[in-house]
């Protein structure tokens, strides 16, 4: 027996406790901590693992004040004062972690936020992913601008593509400047559409080749992939668009200049599509699949002559099938001019899960300014502002945007081929394409199993 305040009572040993109240207190704060060094990533089913020990303790602790029967050991002291501190520790960081998650979360739907780092996918066999399309429910199909072979990979995990096709033949290229310039893609049903630059190089020149829409169709069965030429590649798409009477036409016209054959240098060098020239990178079926919208990067018209922001460019195609099926004239609808802070189009999709479209904007040169965008579809409404791309810390380049059926994802590939990589040897670098510091730019390495480029998933 013992004297206290309370009166005169019994001092129990660990194994007289009320209940067990000591072994469930142990086994309650062992629980605690296993659970939340778990995931912190699941916070809330943390938290409520917390309120339950808190509750119990409390009311263990409570009844032994309340019936003054117990006096606690040494030892016993040290294990509630423990359990106490490390619960009250924890508490302030989940209620860190909390406010983190909240922030990411509105991050991804207040306009204006800065979008928050994620896993990249790394994949090889090609860096300069400028276009895709949605394969099956787990594969998509790349292009490259800087050469003209279709490649299939899977989206759950990066390494070579499991299939590649070669379009050289098909376009109908000409041997001495063979890059094709493949800018756009987007399916409807097993047929995928495609459509290069249309802009000439960067410095200024034309090249034939880069003036082609066309379509393919890709087939999946037992595991294989096939991959089919549909009609006819058109390659008087510009030169019909420029012909057509529009809002537009003359600022066309400025950014093409096709008929001038005796610009001089200087004047062609403005014409370079990073510069002041013509530069198509987006291609979108429309949710009913009866038409194409063609997003431009450059040029970026302003509206009116109050306000003199530059606007995006979008075309309406009315007729894609009937274009590449009899080589019919293309019939395009009344462009549209969307408000993306100056910035043009670098790939747009729609997504069946959000019903609505998305944006990829970026700026017409090589700065990084990059943002998500979405649009109802509405021809008389402007885009709406989901996030800013440009404080990734992976330094992504977006140029395509794909939208997978029955997900709420986003697959974003970025173009990279102007990544600089360590190079243990000249000869892995193409000849005088070497960066001054012994790198080698992506797209010139000369084993193409290195070249890489990255993807990562959104959630708007």
């Amino acid at each position: 027996m013992v004297q206290s305040k309370y009166g005169r009572h019994r001092l129990l040993n660990d194994a007289q406790l009320p209940r067990n109240i000591n072994l469930q207190t142990q086994i309650l704060c062992k629980t605690f901590v296993q659970k939340g060094a778990q995931n912190n990533a699941q916070s809330k089913n943390f938290l409520a693992i917390w309120l339950i020990v808190v509750i119990a303790l409390l009311q263990r602790a409570f009844i032994c004040w309340k019936n003054c029967m117990v006096e606690f050991t040494k030892e016993q002291r040290f294990l509630y004062l423990f359990c106490f501190l490390l619960i009250f520790s924890i508490s302030l960081s989940l209620k860190g972690q909390d406010v983190a998650v909240t922030n990411r979360r509105d991050s991804l739907t207040s306009p204006g936020s800065v979008a928050p780092a994620r896993q990249v996918l790394i994949y090889h066999g090609t860096s300069d992913a400028s276009a895709a399309a949605v394969v099956g429910l787990d594969m998509f199909i790349v292009a490259d601008d800087e050469n003209n072979v279709l490649r299939v990979y899977k989206t759950n995990r990066g390494g070579l593509p499991l299939f590649s096709y070669d379009l050289t033949d098909f376009l109908d290229i000409e041997p001495e400047y063979p890059e094709a310039d493949i800018e756009g893609a987007t399916m409807i049903g097993n047929r995928i559409y495609w459509i290069t630059s249309h802009g000439r190089n960067k410095d200024g020149e034309i090249r034939p080749n880069r003036y082609r829409f066309f379509a393919t169709s890709i087939d999946l069965k037992n595991g294989n992939i096939s991959v089919r030429p549909v009609g006819i590649p058109c390659k008087t798409l510009l030169h019909k668009l420029l012909e057509t009477d529009s809002s537009v036409q003359s600022i066309l016209v400025k950014a093409t200049r096709l008929d001038d054959v005796d610009l001089k240098k200087r004047r062609l060098k403005t014409l370079a599509p990073k510069r002041q020239g013509l530069n198509i990178e987006a291609l979108c079926a429309s949710a009913d699949g009866r038409m194409l919208y063609i997003g431009f990067r450059n040029p970026r018209p302003s509206k009116g002559l109050i306000n003199r922001t530059a606007r995006a460019l979008v075309l309406q195609l009315k007729n894609p099938d009937a274009v590449v099926e009899r080589a019919d004239t293309p019939a395009f609808g009344p462009p549209m001019l969307w408000n993306l802070a100056g910035r043009g189009i670098r790939s747009m999709e729609y997504s069946d899960f959000h019903k609505v479209y998305f944006i990829i904007a970026g700026p017409h040169d090589e700065t990084s300014d990059f943002a998500l965008y979405r649009w109802s579809g509405e021809e008389d409404t402007q885009p709406t502002l989901v996030h800013k791309l440009d404080s990734y810390e992976n330094n992504l380049t977006p140029e395509a945007l794909l939208a997978f059926k029955n997900s709420p994802g986003l697959f974003l590939l970025s173009d990279d081929g102007s990544l600089p990589v360590q190079i243990s040897d000249r000869s892995d670098c193409m000849e005088g394409e070497l960066n001054k510091d012994g790198t080698c730019p992506n797209k010139f390495l000369t084993d193409p199993a290195k070249k890489t480029f990255r993807a990562i998933w959104l959630y708007p």
